[in-house]
């Protein structure tokens, strides 16, 4: 099970390969600038939980996040991070 943290809207476009990476069990984390894609969605699978980091999606103006994402606060980062013992960061 690995987290992907996901720092960039770009980092999601097909040329990225992130989802090629992906697999079932796995986590997607919206982080920074990837957070304003809480107010539209991600269609990533039925297998991939999508969250987003609360602060982050506030600080982009994202006042009401799109169902399927799950917004986080710091600590359930913490709490990500440890049910996935492996994590990738995608820019």
């Amino acid at each position: 099970m690995t987290l992907h943290c996901v720092y960039s809207p770009a980092a999601l476009e097909p040329a990225s390969g992130l989802a090629g990476a992906l697999a079932s069990g796995d986590a997607v984390l919206l982080l920074d600038a990837a957070s304003c894609l809480a107010s539209v969605g991600v269609d990533l699978g039925d297998a991939i939980e999508v969250y987003a980091l609360a602060d982050d999606v506030a600080a982009h103006g994202v006042a009401n996040p799109v169902a399927g994402i799950r917004c986080l606060d710091f600590d359930g980062w913490v709490a990500l991070t440890e049910s996935h013992p492996r994590q990738q960061v995608w820019t």
